[in-house]
């Protein structure tokens, strides 16, 4: 497996970003809690992880969207959770079952599981539906990754998604910022608002869909109608919001 080469300067950052994430979101006290609970760790916890940092895509290539750095990078992210006592599955799911699924070479079942989003891009557009992504991206601002960096898995999962399965996003926002109060950053509106006016598209008439409750948020807050996409690491359900355990259960709304 080929990864990035990353100097000193980025280790560092690296470093020092996940050692503020976790003093701030993992103390003695959410450690002793996390324990406790059925599933032995804080479910909001590794939320957070992936939506602010994108550590479970640390050794994805970046033609899965993940982030495809090393095992450098990989042990300085365990020593940090080990200095911290996170307790959250990431040995078990991020580094082992990533690793023995890229090993075995078998680039459709990466694809899939990594995941595979080509069927259900085909089944809106056959519906003469837009399909845009909003993401909020505040590891640029962290730097922990360039907006180059992006850019470049963003073109190429549009490339394996149009080489592959002869389809493609419609369009991508993405947020870097790390003010929580950004205009664009969800749960606010601005990314969407950007997308309706580019597009022309009708909010009212219109889903915002994802699995946390900030993609919910800024869905109400643009006038959209909401869905939630329940995984199993969904701790709360949001009100007055479509809920889906798969996300083309979103047709029987259509």
């Amino acid at each position: 497996m080929t990864t990035k080469t990353v100097d000193d300067s980025d280790q560092r950052v690296l470093r020092t970003t996940a050692r503020d994430f976790f003093e701030k979101y993992s103390d003695e006290s959410a450690v002793r809690s996390a324990m406790e609970t059925d599933e032995g760790f804080d479910q909001a916890l590794w939320s957070r992880m992936a939506d602010e940092l994108g550590l479970q895509g640390l050794l994805v290539p970046d033609r899965f969207g993940g982030n495809e750095l090393g095992f450098v990078q990989l042990q300085i992210v365990m020593e940090e959770m080990g200095r911290a006592l996170v307790c959250a599955p990431f040995l078990s799911s991020a580094v082992l079952a990533v690793s023995a699924l890229l090993a075995s070479g078998d680039d459709e079942r990466c694809a899939e599981l990594l995941p595979n989003i080509a069927d259900w891009i085909r089944l809106f557009n056959a519906l003469e539906m837009l399909v845009i992504v909003v993401t909020n991206q505040r590891g640029i601002g962290r730097g922990i990754m360039t907006e180059e960096q992006l850019h470049a898995i963003h073109s190429e999962l549009q490339d394996h998604l149009g080489k592959t399965h002869d389809v493609a996003f419609d369009d991508i926002y993405y947020c870097p910022d790390l003010d929580s109060n950004s205009p664009r950053r969800k749960p606010a509106p601005g990314m969407l608002l950007e997308a309706a006016k580019k597009w022309d598209i009708d909010l009212a008439s219109s889903w915002m869909s994802g699995d946390s409750l900030s993609d919910v948020a800024a869905g109400k807050a643009a006038g959209t109608h909401t869905a939630f996409l329940v995984t199993r690491h969904s701790t709360d359900l949001p009100a007055n919001t479509v809920i889906l355990d798969r996300l083309e259960g979103l047709l029987e709304y259509l």
